[in-house]
C-alpha cells in the first residue's frame, strides 16, 4: 500500500466520500487501498493540508479522477506554503521533499509520497480528537493481564469501537520510536504498558508488556 496526495482547488469535505480530479505528477498510479492526503490550494482560497483518508476508487485516465473516503479532516493547527517555504529551495529530508512537490510545483496533481513525507503529514493530523479516540485503545489495553497477546484488526475494531485507518496497514502506524512527533496512538499502547508489533499481511498485531 502507498501513500499519495492530491493538491487540488478546494471543495466540500462534509461528506465522507468525495470524487477529486487532478493530473498525475511523475507518473503517480494510484489505486482503491491507497493510503491519500488532500491539500487545497491556496492560490485558490485553500488553506494547504486539510484532510486524511484513503481512496476507494481510481480512474485510468488523464488527468486521474480518485474517489476518497474522508477518515480525519485537519482543524487543530494549519500546514501550508508558509511551513514549506524555508525548504522550497534547498534542504533534505521529507519537508524539502514536500515542498518540491507542493510549493515549487505549483500546479494541481496527485503525486507519490515517500514513507517519510507521509509520516510528516500524518503528524499533522495529531489532536484533541484524536487522541480522545485512542483512549479507548488505552483503557482496552490497560485492562489486559496477560504480558504478550496477538489480537486481529476486526477483533480490536470491535472491543475499543475504533475503525482502523488504512495506513494501520503499515508498520510505520504501529512503531514504537520515541520521537517529537510520536503519533497519539502509539502513547495509546504506551500509556496503557504496551508496545505494538505489526504482524505483517495478516491484519494482526501484537501486544507486549513492557519492562518496568
Amino acid at each position: 500500500m502507498a501513500a499519495y496526495i492530491i493538491k487540488a482547488d478546494p471543495i466540500d469535505l462534509s461528506d465522507q466520500q468525495v470524487l477529486i480530479t487532478a493530473p498525475r505528477f511523475k507518473g503517480a498510479a494510484p489505486s482503491a487501498g491507497d493510503e491519500v492526503f488532500v491539500w487545497f490550494s491556496e492560490t485558490a482560497g485553500g488553506t494547504g493540508l486539510a484532510a486524511l483518508g484513503s481512496i476507494v476508487a481510481a480512474t485510468d485516465g488523464v488527468p486521474i479522477t480518485l474517489g476518497v473516503r474522508v477518515e480525519q479532516r485537519l482543524a487543530a493547527r494549519s500546514f501550508g506554503k508558509a511551513e514549506l517555504a524555508s525548504s522550497r529551495d534547498v534542504g533534505d529530508g521529507p519537508i524539502y521533499g514536500l515542498a518540491a512537490k507542493l510549493y515549487r510545483h505549483s500546479l494541481n496533481k496527485v503525486a507519490e509520497l515517500s514513507d517519510e513525507e507521509a509520516d510528516l503529514l500524518r503528524d499533522q493530523f495529531e489532536g484533541s480528537a484524536r487522541a480522545n479516540k485512542y483512549g479507548a485503545l488505552a483503557r482496552w489495553l490497560s485492562r489486559q493481564q496477560g504480558n504478550e497477546f496477538t489480537v486481529s484488526f476486526d477483533e480490536l475494531e470491535r472491543v475499543t469501537g475504533i475503525d482502523l485507518p488504512h495506513s494501520a496497514e503499515r508498520p510505520q502506524w504501529w512503531a514504537n520510536t520515541r520521537s517529537a512527533h510520536t503519533n497519539v496512538q502509539r502513547e495509546a499502547w504506551r500509556s496503557a504498558g504496551y508496545d505494538a508489533f505489526l504482524i505483517a499481511g495478516q491484519r494482526r498485531v501484537r501486544f507486549v508488556r513492557t519492562r518496568g
